[in-house]
């Protein structure tokens, strides 16, 4: 696979739209070993986890729909 290269690395570079900060309250503990029944992608973004991770109610209601 190809290194990925800026033009200018040490060019600052600023957002384009301003947000504020978001708190998000992980209310729902789900185990690691069952994670993948909700998304396929919890091993592979969660890999350090050893018993559970966290996440939202919301979250968790949407895979399950999906």
């Amino acid at each position: 696979m190809a290194k990925l290269r800026q033009k200018n690395p040490r060019t600052v570079r600023q957002a384009e739209e301003v947000r504020g900060l978001e708190h998000l309250s992980m209310d729902v503990a789900v185990n690691f070993s069952k994670g993948a029944q909700l998304s396929s992608h919890i091993h592979n973004v969660c890999a350090e986890a050893k018993e559970a991770i966290y996440t939202r109610e919301e979250d968790v209601k949407f895979w399950l729909e999906k």
